[in-house]
């Protein structure tokens, strides 16, 4: 049975969490962890988990759970998962297969609304770190460094498009 941790309580967690249920037979979340501990606590009652309010508080199961897939030779990741789309999946097998020529160039869109989504930790710049590219922006720079590879040169360029947080909600990066 493999135990799950959540670092995170936000508006995706509740989806994650339902997702996660389905496979019960398999896996369970242990815990939840917010830096907002009343949102923590929310989130665990409601899926009969632990709740922490400081991810650091679970480093003896963080390092269990690294040497447990050393052990077993399994994978442990950050939850990048545009890669296993199927959609990702095949353009990358277009865009590498050399039908194209030399991949010299990428850039990529993530299309989806940050509102309703900007609160909290997300929309303070002191706890966030990073504007639009810690939030939402991460993921498809995953995609672009899985396809790409090394790379020579990046440009990337902020702005505030209209969200209600402190950082830049709008984001492009070519690499």
């Amino acid at each position: 049975m493999h135990r799950i941790g959540i670092i995170g309580c936000g508006w995706v967690a509740s989806f994650h969490l339902a997702a996660l249920q389905k496979f019960a037979d398999r896996a369970s979340v242990a815990w939840v962890a917010d830096t907002d501990s009343a949102r923590a606590a929310a989130v665990a009652s409601h899926y009969s988990v632990r709740a922490i309010s400081d991810y650091r508080d679970s480093l003896e199961d963080a390092d269990a759970m690294i040497a447990c897939a050393e052990r077993n030779a399994r994978t442990l990741m950050v939850g990048y998962l545009h890669r296993y789309r199927k959609s990702m999946q095949m353009f990358k097998d277009i865009v590498t297969g050399g039908s194209y020529g030399k991949l010299f160039m990428l850039n990529a869109l993530m299309d989806e609304s940050l509102k309703g989504y900007t609160t909290g930790w997300i929309s303070r710049k002191e706890t966030l770190g990073g504007g639009v590219f810690f939030s939402s922006s991460s993921h498809m720079l995953h995609v672009m460094l899985w396809i790409g590879g090394d790379v020579r040169c990046a440009s990337v360029v902020g702005t505030h498009g209209g969200c209600d947080m402190e950082g830049e909600d709008t984001a492009c990066a070519v690499l």
